[in-house]
């Protein structure tokens, strides 16, 4: 995946250089008195310049579910003395910070608090595209969000994220973990799954999942499994919709097959 810079805004606009600077937490104490909220900036502005604080941020572990509550706020409200970082811009440093840090249970409550707000959603959707498209990140923030996939608690927040991303490549990742959604969950967790396998056009371990699921029991998930092959098109669609037809009884997803038959 091609490498992004943070120098920007995110609508692209082009902003002066910033001035790569060296991350000093020695001033903030380690008692009652640590200003917690300065802490994140500080680490967020060394991350926005281009530094990597990794070495300084093993000194804040105890601290690390604060900081945690400090960036999932500060994402959903910005502090106008740091202007220059965006929600985008502060969600990926606050991801970067927690991935080089090893603090995988704060990835995680990050990902959980902001999905529940569409503002912070949003921003994170977009700290998670940086972070895929750097070099230096995409191979952990990837295995970060396969972990959330394949944790029950927590993948119904994962397969909504890379529903967000609408990224083929990550799909493409995660296919495998994806096709067992699509074939043994139910409800949202399927229709998500379904919906995101979609992105791979004529994938044809897509294919013969979506024609398998032609059978299921459930019609929201015939119908799911309709569309991507309608899409699709091709001799394997039609075919799988041909099988199909003289069992169906929902008219709707029928209709589909009948479409999908006709190549």
């Amino acid at each position: 995946m091609p490498k992004e810079t943070f120098g920007g805004d995110d609508e692209g606009g082009a902003a002066p250089a910033e001035q790569k600077r060296k991350l000093d937490l020695s001033r903030f104490s380690k008692g009652q008195d640590m200003n917690i909220r300065e802490v994140f900036w500080e680490v967020a502005s060394a991350y926005a310049s281009g530094e990597n604080p990794s070495a300084e941020l093993a000194k804040l572990s105890n601290e690390r579910i604060a900081l945690t509550r400090v960036a999932i706020g500060a994402v959903g409200s910005p502090s106008p003395l740091h202007g220059r970082l965006t929600p985008n811009r502060i969600a990926a440093c606050a991801l970067m910070m927690m991935l080089d840090a090893g603090w995988e249970d704060c990835f995680v409550e990050m990902l959980e608090e902001c999905e529940r707000r569409e503002p912070q959603r949003n921003a994170v959707v977009g700290g998670l595209k940086r972070l895929c498209a750097e070099k230096e990140y995409s191979e952990r923030a990837i295995a970060s969000l396969r972990a959330m996939l394949r944790s029950r608690d927590n993948s119904p927040t994962a397969l909504r994220y890379l529903g967000g991303m609408k990224s083929p490549g990550l799909v493409r990742e995660m296919k495998r973990e994806l096709i067992i959604f699509a074939r043994g969950d139910i409800g949202e967790n399927q229709l998500n799954a379904i919906a995101l396998l979609s992105m791979l056009g004529k994938d044809e371990d897509v294919l013969r999942t979506m024609a398998l699921l032609l059978s299921h029991w459930d019609e929201s998930a015939r119908k799911a499994a309709a569309a991507v092959l309608l899409k699709a098109k091709g001799e394997e669609a039609s075919a799988a919709a041909k099988r199909r037809l003289e069992k169906e009884t929902d008219p709707e997803v029928r209709a589909m097959l009948q479409k999908v038959a006709k190549g």
